[in-house]
């Protein structure tokens, strides 16, 4: 938008219709009613992958050569011959997929024969076709797909400086400073430190001023408020370190206290606030901003729910949002702090009963009793013991 108006190249380009009452399209000149919607494209100054195809894109790309882009895995290997009789493309690629992710090198293509330079010491063995490339380990980052190489042998180094190490360190690393970049792990402590929550894992992004900014619901453990206390920033400087603190120490794995089994962190304020209001039963949702939800989910798998209201406007309703973001296989039947005994049924009065079958939300709104993962009876305390961290993460 430029203006308050449509801008020419953006998103909401003129050219492809209307979206205002009181503007025309700029190709058919129909207004918003009679204007159909045209055709186009973006040109983006780099290429992107499309959200609800990475998991595809990601399997595609380990199914085949990274240098010479073949088929890793043998073609008269029985597991791939198998996939390749799969007439379904949904269930033929996970099978080809079982059949090429423990390739390390490239074997597709057809065999040949090798021979040697004199007749009489060839073999007539055969070997599988393929370039040979050794393949990396491919992962999604957000938006970013990463091609992980194992690392060569380390090799002496004809020009190293035959010097004692003491003085090779101050010569090469006296002035040395790491450079952060967003994304990378650290470490963050308050004293006195005096449980293991006291240090945990970050994913860090720079910002401007030199102040340490870090979300509502990890500030609990660290005993910490925004009065100014002091605060300790701790980045690993090995591999070790920093697997360490991907494997241990971040804040989806130190949900749960080791001290008192239940957790010591939860959603507070806005995000709280939001919970209760977004389930009451008279909240719909627009368009647009249920549109602006799935933006932000990061498992989209590009299937969007039908509206629980079709007209005069598609409105979708309070659970419809919860339903995306509950787990599979979640059952759970739990009550507000303030449900009444006299309040019986499958739907109460006061809508105190949060009712979760299949996972899906069918009555009840969540409040700080049924949400905040401090009480053990909540719903994200349950799914925090039943499933992965990084699922409440």
């Amino acid at each position: 938008m430029k203006r308050g108006k449509p801008k020419r190249g953006g998103l909401a380009d003129p050219r492809l219709g209307t979206m205002d009452k009181t503007q025309k399209c700029d190709t058919c000149m129909g207004s918003m009613a009679a204007c159909p919607g045209h055709f186009g494209h973006l040109e983006l100054a780099k290429p992107m992958f499309h959200t609800g195809f990475m998991r595809t894109v990601l399997t595609v790309l380990r199914c085949v050569c990274f240098s010479c882009s073949r088929i890793l895995s043998d073609e008269e290997d029985p597991k791939f011959k198998q996939a390749l009789l799969i007439r379904n493309p949904k269930n033929r690629l996970p099978k080809i997929w079982d059949a090429c992710k423990n390739k390390t090198k490239c074997e597709g293509g057809e065999e040949f024969e090798v021979r040697a330079q004199n007749p009489e010491e060839s073999s007539g063995r055969r070997s599988g076709g393929g370039c040979g490339a050794q393949q990396p380990k491919l992962s999604v980052d957000g938006m970013k797909i990463i091609a992980e190489f194992k690392a060569q042998k380390k090799r002496d180094d004809p020009e190293q400086l035959p010097e004692p190490f003491q003085i090779l360190i101050f010569f090469f690393f006296s002035d040395v400073r790491p450079r952060m970049n967003d994304g990378d792990y650290v470490l963050f402590n308050r004293q006195p430190s005096l449980h293991k929550m006291s240090f945990m894992g970050h994913r860090i992004n720079i910002m401007p001023y030199s102040t340490f900014r870090l979300n509502l619901s990890v500030a609990s453990p660290y005993n910490a408020d925004f009065d100014g206390d002091e605060m300790n920033m701790h980045v690993p400087q090995s591999f070790e370190t920093r697997a360490e603190v991907l494997e241990l120490m971040m804040v989806p794995k130190c949900i749960v206290s080791p001290q008192s089994n239940r957790p010591v962190m939860g959603i507070v304020q806005d995000t709280l606030l939001g919970c209760r209001k977004i389930t009451r039963r008279d909240t719909f949702i627009e368009k647009d901003v249920f549109m602006n939800i799935l933006m932000w989910w990061e498992d989209f798998d590009g299937k969007i729910p039908a509206p629980a209201i079709l007209k005069p406007r598609p409105l979708w309703i309070r659970k419809q949002v919860f339903n995306l973001i509950i787990p599979k296989q979640i059952n759970l039947l739990r009550y507000s702090a303030w449900h009444s005994e006299c309040e019986t049924g499958f739907l109460t009065p006061g809508d105190t009963q949060v009712r979760i079958e299949r996972e899906e939300l069918l009555s009840g709104n969540r409040k700080s009793y049924t949400c905040h993962l401090v009480n053990i009876n909540s719903v994200d305390s349950m799914i925090s013991e039943n499933f992965r961290p990084n699922t409440v993460g």
